[in-house]
């Protein structure tokens, strides 16, 4: 049976060329607040309860539908696109980005719940910025200490400074697991978003 149709959201391109041939090698989807607006929701907000983060909005962007060429080593690729998202968010006047990582459910969820617990062991979220997921997966009946292969989208966010900000979401369509994200500004860590910021600072 087909997935529920949703409209088409209100957003931006974002897209990573090679510097030297011009393909493109990673690409993803940017929802501002102007966008949410007009939508009525951020596209996050089907397996989320952002009320946590509510005080955010109007500052915050959300990155979905993040794509990287193969042949690309993960970290380049959240290098250059946190030197991007840097210059985005200065730009536009925002200092938050919103994301999710998306794990496969192959096993029922053991991996999704064993990255999700050692995402938090390296990076949790404030208490008082976390989002609440609308279908939670039930973590509490799955094991939470396999030895998982590492998420390259999962690792990349948290390498560049993003948090872990609640709980993991089940998704019907496609069947996997969204793993919340939270990464201020202030947190960006990779090199050349760092050599951006400051000399914007």
């Amino acid at each position: 049976m087909p997935g529920r149709q949703h409209p088409p959201m209100p957003s931006s391109s974002f897209s990573l060329p090679d510097r030297r041939t011009g393909a493109v090698r990673a690409s993803c989807r940017l929802t501002s607040p102007d966008d949410a607006r007009q939508a009525g929701r951020f596209p996050s907000e089907r397996h989320f309860d952002l009320a946590g983060i509510g005080l955010l909005r109007e500052r915050l962007v959300e990155v979905d539908a993040l794509w990287l060429d193969a042949s690309m080593r993960p970290e380049r690729a959240f290098a250059e696109l946190g030197e991007r998202l840097a210059r985005y968010l200065i730009v536009e006047g925002h200092d938050f980005v919103f994301t999710t990582a998306r794990i496969g459910m192959a096993d029922g969820g053991h991996t999704a719940a064993s990255l999700h617990a050692q995402a938090v062991s390296r990076a949790h979220s404030p208490d008082d910025l976390r989002v609440v997921p609308r279908h939670a997966l039930a973590v509490e009946r799955l094991t939470i200490t396999l030895e998982a292969p590492a998420a390259p989208h999962l690792q990349g966010w948290i390498q560049l400074g993003a948090w872990v900000c609640g709980e993991p979401a089940w998704s019907r369509d496609p069947h996997a697991v969204e793993i919340p994200l939270l990464l201020p500004l202030t947190r960006l860590r990779a090199r050349p978003a760092r050599r951006f910021l400051a000399i914007a600072a």
